[in-house]
């Protein structure tokens, strides 16, 4: 679906995501991005694409974290690392 944006886009979703939480307020960013593109080429009804966009979101952030934690390659070249950069390796959970 939008796989490749989320992965591109990851850590800056991340920021806007827990300023969201905070504000109540979503700026337009990339997660605002990925609603658009899920309401205008997936054709999500409006509400149904910005909660889906929210998890989709959260869902890669999660797998993210569960692969640098566990240190798993294979799980981080699935959500779009080519390489693990040695910094992700260390990075503290």
């Amino acid at each position: 679906m939008q796989e490749e944006f989320i992965a591109e886009h990851l850590v800056e979703m991340c920021k806007e995501m827990v300023e969201y939480r905070k504000t109540g307020v979503l700026r337009d960013g990339k997660v605002s991005e990925l609603h658009a593109r899920l309401f205008n080429e997936e054709k999500i009804p409006a509400f149904d694409a910005k909660s889906l966009a929210e998890k989709l979101v959260y869902d890669a952030a999660v797998a993210k974290v569960a692969a640098l934690r566990c240190n798993r390659e294979d799980e981080l070249k699935s959500i779009g690392y080519e390489e693990v950069p040695d910094d992700l390796r260390t990075y503290p959970v």
